[in-house]
């Protein structure tokens, strides 16, 4: 039997995107048995996933501990192939230490860390259990959810800086809308505190991310922060094509765009409205509108298009690569990203002023990879 190591220790959302290379593994070497190294912080969202045939679970104490946690997988999971352990290890995590294959965004970035095609449906895979299922069903029940004309679920917490939305705002924007319509039912899923004394908010953080897919079954909209819950949302174990309003910076671009996201996997994503302001009441009538209307009509008010803008991308991989003088993993970002988007002016200024003059400075430039991520990097930036 082939043994596998699938490396993915967080975070909740971007392991949520990883069971789609647990399921393609499978495929790929259908007799294999996989083992997936996951962080303790994130270990819950892939249990009883039907690709997964054994969980080793990497103690974790807080999010600022991942990436060392990920340096010491990556070295212990070398020597568990040396060894003769594992036949094969996929490592997707993109950091600390695989941006190159980084594009401005997160799905598509994960897949590429595995080296063979996807060709697998891309859909998260969330299997919930019977018990699962039943406690919130029961949790639904103690909630009264029934009692009221419709059930807004709301992500109110983020921790990768692509929105703007707490629970404080989440709660201000709840009681704008609750103004117009008291029958509505907000629940606000976060691990923070709530600070509301209205019946209608009802805190949410005491399902797990795995029950709240369930619970999308009782909601008429989502609205979310372009985090782990959404990823959640939009899973095959959640309602199929659940209207949801995305509140995102603008500042960040594409980079958490669920709207973006589906269109390049070529699914369908009408049901989706995006918005990139923080004006409590105009959010309190996007929501209204879409529940009195629909996502479409609202969309055509509310809506918002947000612009391709590679500037937080290019921080970021300065951050992560040129200043640690990785400049063949960073032209190796670089090319995949034009190839995704085109030779854009930006791109092509940022590789010609800070990637291009300093690849030969990289230690990895004399090995053949370097070597042809030189030729490909070149190759990209004299189409423009």
């Amino acid at each position: 039997m082939t043994d596998i190591l699938l490396g993915q220790l967080g975070s909740n959302g971007d392991c949520l995107y990883a069971t789609t290379i647990a399921r393609q593994i499978k495929h790929d070497f259908p007799e294999c048995r996989l083992t997936w190294a996951i962080s303790s912080l994130c270990r819950r969202v892939i249990e009883n996933n039907p690709h997964v045939d054994e969980i080793w679970e990497i103690p974790v104490a807080s999010w600022g501990d991942l990436n060392a946690a990920w340096n010491a997988l990556e070295t212990e999971a070398a020597r568990e192939l040396a060894r003769g352990r594992y036949q094969h290890t996929f490592l997707t995590q993109i950091c600390p230490n695989h941006f190159g294959n980084y594009d401005g965004t997160i799905r598509p970035s994960i897949f590429r860390n595995y080296p063979r095609p996807i060709t697998v449906p891309v859909e998260t895979v969330i299997e919930l259990t019977d018990t699962e299922k039943e406690t919130v069903a029961q949790w639904v029940r103690n909630k009264a959810l029934s009692d009221f004309e419709k059930v807004v679920l709301f992500e109110c917490s983020s921790k990768s800086g692509q929105s703007f939305v707490t629970p404080a705002l989440a709660v201000e924007i709840a009681r704008a809308a609750l103004t117009k319509n008291p029958r509505i039912a907000f629940i606000l899923s976060t691990h923070e505190t709530i600070a509301s004394d209205r019946p209608q908010i009802i805190h949410g953080g005491d399902l797990s991310m795995r029950e709240t897919a369930a619970l999308t079954h009782h909601a008429d909209l989502f609205v979310g922060c372009g985090s782990g819950l959404t990823v959640v949302a939009t899973s095959a174990a959640a309602k199929p094509n659940l209207p949801n309003i995305q509140i995102l910076k603008r500042a960040t671009s594409v980079y958490a765009s669920f709207k973006h996201d589906f269109e390049y996997f070529e699914k369908p994503s009408s049901h989706f409205l995006e918005a990139t302001h923080a004006n409590t009441d105009r959010l309190a009538r996007t929501i209204l509108a879409a529940l009195q209307h629909g996502i479409a009509e609202a969309n055509k008010e509310f809506g918002e298009e947000i612009s391709l803008d590679f500037r937080w991308y290019c921080e970021l991989i300065d951050q992560m690569l040129l200043q640690n003088r990785q400049f063949i993993e960073a032209a190796n970002s670089l090319t995949v990203t034009i190839e995704r988007y085109g030779p854009r002016s930006d791109l092509v200024r940022f590789g010609k002023a800070l990637v291009l003059p300093f690849l030969e400075l990289d230690p990895s430039a004399q090995f053949p990879r370097g070597r042809e991520i030189i030729d490909r990097i070149h190759a990209a930036i004299a189409t423009a």
